[in-house]
């Protein structure tokens, strides 16, 4: 393994993403390939293995790994992802491609919160409340948090114990990244993320299936209005 290089400590976790990311999609690790261990990651770029572990569980969401239970972690291939969502992806600079894909969060993602709110267990519910606030300090550091919003979404649909929400989840934050960036370019819109997931997390924590599926709706929906 090669190119790998030791990072600083702003965005540990981001600049991880950055790096694996150039490296799949420039072929120096290839489809199929196991890839270094979590320990022998944080080694190589001299982080802490927390940071290397947020990094996979990001690059899992957005397709370009995928783990076997038991074996390790791998390059996805993919050249073998499915024509419909290969085709998606040609499709994501449409205006109505996007439309389409925006509904579909809301459908799926509200269900989602409604389960987590029914299912997720005290741990469930801590990991979140850390993710934002690693969010939130992440804002205050002078970043926008968006991979910290990722994470949310995806540990949200973890918390339903059901393997195949959460392969349809990585598939939409796939999908969604380059979308999500944009929305969090958006004066205000960083800031607004973190309430409303405090607010999520809080109706999850209170075992309320129907605000956290009101909430949800509300939080995707935000996208059309302006923060104050």
């Amino acid at each position: 393994m090669t190119d790998l290089k030791p990072i600083t400590q702003q965005r540990v976790y981001n600049t991880i993403v950055e790096q694996i990311r150039i490296l799949i999609e420039e072929g120096s690790w290839k489809s199929g390939q196991k890839i270094p261990s979590e320990r022998e990651l944080a080694e190589k770029l001299s982080v802490g293995r927390t940071s290397v572990r947020e990094a996979l569980r990001i690059l899992e969401a957005m397709h370009y790994i995928h783990t076997i239970q038991g074996e390790g972690v791998y390059v996805r291939d993919r050249a073998k992802v499915s024509s419909g969502f290969n085709k998606l992806l040609d499709f994501i600079q449409d205006d109505d491609y996007l439309v389409d894909l925006m509904e579909a969060r809301e459908l799926v993602e509200s269900q989602i919160a409604f389960l987590a709110a029914e299912s997720a267990t005290p741990d469930d519910i801590q990991k979140l409340k850390e993710i934002v606030d690693r969010q939130e300090s992440r804002i205050k550091n002078g970043g926008d948090g968006r991979e910290e919003n990722i994470e949310f979404h995806l540990c949200l649909s973890e918390s339903t114990g059901n393997q195949v929400i959460i392969e349809l989840q990585q598939s939409f934050l796939s999908l969604a990244h380059e979308v999500i960036a944009k929305q969090f370019r958006v004066p205000g819109r960083p800031g607004e993320s973190v309430e409303q997931h405090r607010d999520l997390v809080k109706s999850i924590k209170d075992h309320n299936p129907v605000e956290a599926h009101r909430l949800m709706l509300a939080h995707l929906r935000s996208r059309y209005i302006l923060p104050e």
